[in-house]
Parts: C-alpha cells; structure tokens; sequence
C-alpha cells in the first residue's frame, strides 16, 4: 500500500506545470478548498508574490471564495471557463475591485493565463483555481 500511495499523480491539485514563474494548477471549487489553498500558500510561500487565474461557477460562494483569494493575491485574472455554469467574469470582477486588488477580465481561462505569465516576474506565484473545468482547460494546453 505504501509502495501503491508513493506512485499516486492527483493532477490538478497543487501540480506544478512551470518553474518560472512557479505555477500551480489546483481545483479548489469550494469555500474551504479555497480556505486550504489559501492557508498553504501562505505557508509555502509567505514572501512570495501571488497571481491568480480564476474562474469560478455561478453557483459556488464566489464572493467568499475571491474575497480569500484578495487576502494574498497581488493580482488576479479572472475568465469564463466554458462550462455552462461558469460564473460571469465581470460579477467576480466587481468583487476583486472593491477589495482594491488589481484585477484583469480576460476573454478566455487560457488568455488568462497566458497574461498572467507575460505579467508576472520569475519569483511570482502563479495559481490557476476556481474550478476542475478551469483547470483542465490549462492542463490540455501544456
């Protein structure tokens, strides 16, 4: 069993995709998902700044969920993943604004992302979450 536990891959869920920046893909889609996630870069990474990719579905506390993000986040990037429940960006955006986070709408998860490397320095954090479809959308591309 020990041996079995040692070979475990659970893609998605703090899987570094990149080294420079550091990023991270996980599918916290939940308030304590988030809550976790939140509470282990923050000890992983206490000097570290951190950007986010998000998209989050409607019907998900994503006022809750961003409003934890903001607590660490120097910038976040918010999209529509292509689910049909994907939240409107611009509803989590209003959210990201009046915590006084920079924020930028992006057309697509993967334009997203794409404006969160070219943005961000080689010692940021990088953070793809909200959601399994937000994450597999950038796992296919790499």
């Amino acid at each position: 069993m020990s041996r079995g536990l040692q070979q475990v891959r659970w893609l998605g869920r703090m899987q570094v995709i990149n080294k420079r920046p550091l990023t991270f893909l996980d599918c916290a889609h939940n308030e304590e998902g988030i809550e976790n996630l939140v509470e282990n870069l923050k000890l992983l990474y206490p000097c570290r700044k951190l950007v986010f990719v998000v998209s989050i579905l409607r019907d998900k506390n994503f006022h809750q969920m961003i409003t934890e993000m903001g607590g660490i986040a120097k910038r976040i990037y918010i999209a529509k993943n292509t689910s049909d429940r994907a939240a409107d960006p611009h509803q989590q955006a209003d959210i990201v604004h009046s915590s006084g986070i920079n924020c930028s709408v992006c057309s697509s998860v993967i334009n997203a992302y794409r404006q969160a490397v070219a943005d961000s320095f080689d010692d940021d954090v990088i953070v793809v979450t909200g959601s399994i479809y937000t994450v597999s959308e950038v796992l296919r591309e790499n």
